[in-house]
């Protein structure tokens, strides 16, 4: 995981805040776990 870090950091800084575009992705996660559990 450390590798895949740093290569990210030195070959595609772009990317290294990729999460911040990632804002419903919390919510959208438990409503998949509540479906899995549901079934």
């Amino acid at each position: 995981l450390h590798f895949l870090v740093e290569t990210v950091e030195e070959k595609f800084p772009e990317l290294a805040n990729f999460y911040d575009e990632l804002d419903g992705i919390t919510a959208a996660s438990r409503g998949e776990l509540i479906d899995a559990k549901a079934t």
